[in-house]
């Protein structure tokens, strides 16, 4: 055997002997190597920052925006202006992905707030909601490969919301409740299409034979009147009462009393046959009730 084989040799069997040394070894020596070159790199780049020439001033309205809220829940857009010392080849960022327009040394943000956190809820009722709210940004500017974060400003806008804003959230929460509802009587839908297998094989289990009795004669049957229950009378029962205790309600509550009128119909379908038993008949009743419900809530 030659040196070099020979070395070899000794090397795999220090391997083979010294397994977590070797596994230690090569976890934990590129992380030594890197961490030189990644102090370097932040230097460099620490000392580039501090050579800049360049700040941001912002300018906000004091008093705030009018929301004007759009039909989709939002704020209409909004400018926030503001000035910097200019840099070359730089932009300038709203929450770091929202690219504002410049012109010289002055710049625009358009803006926009998002109402989901006022309506997305089953507790809202118009006496709640604020006459205003702020949300805070951060503005910052970019160079293309990091954004300065010794710039950065984070700027509170403040958003004035009218008695129109707020009908449009209170109609926006409507929306997201009878979503709510939709989504819970889908879930209902699925848990009784489960169920159905196992209440079929129990239906088809042979029933015991009564033992044969003597004949007597059948007493003459009568005529009965329909049956009140079903879905016309929980229609009928709910609806009068969405149409009366509605006005005086909050709309969580008006909400509550349509959620427990849709639900007795859900009962009612899963023990049901026939027609009445079928989701669609079920659906076309609490379809219904939820029209009722939209009217009267607002």
């Amino acid at each position: 055997m030659s040196e070099k084989q020979s070395r070899i040799s000794n090397f795999l069997n220090f391997c083979s002997n010294h397994k977590v040394f070797v596994l230690l070894f090569i976890m934990f020596v590129p992380g030594l190597i890197m961490l030189p070159i990644l102090k370097i790199g932040t230097s460099a780049r620490n000392s580039e920052l501090n050579s800049r020439d360049y700040e941001l001033s912002i300018d906000v309205p004091a008093d705030g925006f009018a929301c004007n809220a759009t039909s989709t829940g939002e704020c209409q857009a909004r400018v926030i202006s503001g000035t910097l010392k200019k840099y070359p080849n730089i932009s300038v960022k709203l929450d770091d992905y929202s690219d504002c327009s410049l012109n010289g040394n002055n710049f625009d943000c358009d803006y926009t707030a998002k109402l989901a956190d006022y309506y997305e809820t089953e507790n809202l009722s118009p006496e709640s909601l604020p006459a205003e709210f702020e949300k805070v940004v951060t503005i910052s500017i970019d160079d293309g490969r990091y954004i300065d974060e010794r710039v950065s400003k984070k700027v509170t806008i403040k958003f004035t919301l009218s008695e129109s804003d707020k009908t449009i959230i209170s109609n926006l929460q409507q929306e997201y409740l009878a979503k709510k509802t939709r989504e819970a009587e889908e879930a209902a839908r699925k848990e009784h299409e489960e169920a159905q297998p196992q209440q079929e094989v129990a239906t088809n289990e042979p029933e015991p034979q009564p033992e044969p009795q003597p004949e007597t004669a059948a007493p003459e049957q009568s005529q009965t009147a329909p049956s009140s229950g079903g879905y016309q009378a929980i229609y009928d029962e709910y609806a009068a009462r969405l149409i009366n205790e509605c006005p005086t309600l909050s709309l969580a509550e008006c909400a509550e009393l349509n959620n427990e009128g849709v639900t007795k119909m859900a009962e009612y379908m899963w023990s049901a046959s026939g027609v009445d038993g079928q989701y669609a008949t079920y659906e076309q009743w609490s379809g219904k009730l939820m029209d009722v419900y939209m009217q009267s809530a607002r």
